[in-house]
């Protein structure tokens, strides 16, 4: 988590945006043909809409409409669990 939080990328997401980690998953084990993944799920608060700072490759989408799109599975499992 503090490394995903200091790196490049995090900043390059976010920008200048202010954000607070309203909560952190436990770990999710997805297990492929070629490899294990272990992931975390972190969910902000932000004090401004991201679309107004996100990339415009990036797609915004409500939560209520995720289910109009295909997720992979370790996603579908996270937000399963949440409800």
């Amino acid at each position: 988590e503090e490394q995903l939080l200091a790196s490049l990328e995090w900043k390059k997401l976010l920008g200048n945006t202010r954000y607070s980690i309203r909560s952190v998953s436990a770990p999710y084990k997805h297990i492929l043909s070629h490899q294990k993944i272990y992931a975390r799920f972190l969910e902000l608060n932000c004090e401004q809409p991201l679309y107004k700072t996100l990339s415009q490759d990036l797609l915004i989408i409500k939560e209520c409409d995720i289910e109009k799109y295909a997720v992979p599975r370790l996603i579908e499992n996270y937000l399963e669990k949440r409800k």
